[in-house]
């Protein structure tokens, strides 16, 4: 009775989860998923990290080590247009809601967690700190970069997006374009 959930409607950015005690990562996405690791880095608040494809899932709480030092920043799969199974991303989700109120509790768990929803199997692999990782050295380059590019291998295309949102002055770009009427 005493939790606060608050929807937002508002762009993703680091900034804005720098206000919470912890951040449950429910993307689609590595480079969001780093952003989040450098979010959590920075304010040292927990991250409760899932993943998922094909009939595999991963879950991951960001402690000692941190997303970073196990991926370097690349992806093992390109993942673009992998379907998932569904039972894979269930049991991701049902993982993370334990490992978030276990970290709420104070005690979060330290493994990374395998799943494989096809052959039912489940396993666990120590982590810890990898010395190279920039994250935990306390460089931010996730949060900090203005574009997220990687290579869809899949599609054969590189993909990029900016990292923070664009503000548009609609009037200056009124001004500025030309405007179709009655097309």
């Amino acid at each position: 009775p005493h939790c606060l959930v608050k929807a937002m409607a508002e762009p993703f950015t680091g900034e804005l989860l720098q206000q919470y005690d912890l951040i449950i990562d429910g993307t689609d996405s590595l480079d969001t998923r780093l952003l989040l690791n450098d979010v959590s880095r920075k304010h040292n608040a927990p991250l409760v990290i899932g993943t998922a494809s094909g009939t595999s899932g991963m879950l991951f709480v960001v402690g000692e080590a941190c997303w970073q030092c196990i991926t370097l920043g690349k992806a093992a799969t390109d993942g673009c247009d992998a379907g998932i199974l569904s039972m894979a991303t269930h049991s991701v989700a049902s993982l993370q809601a334990s490992a978030a109120l276990q970290t709420l509790l104070g005690k979060p768990p330290l493994d990374l967690v395998e799943i494989d929803a096809w052959s039912m199997r489940l396993s666990t692999i120590a982590v810890k700190r990898n010395p190279l990782c920039s994250a935990c050295k306390g460089e931010f380059k996730y949060l900090d970069a203005p574009l997220s590019v990687r290579f869809c291998q899949s599609r054969n295309k590189s993909l990029a997006k900016p990292t923070k949102p664009r503000v548009l002055d609609l009037e200056e770009l009124k001004g500025s374009q030309v405007v179709l009427k009655d097309y």
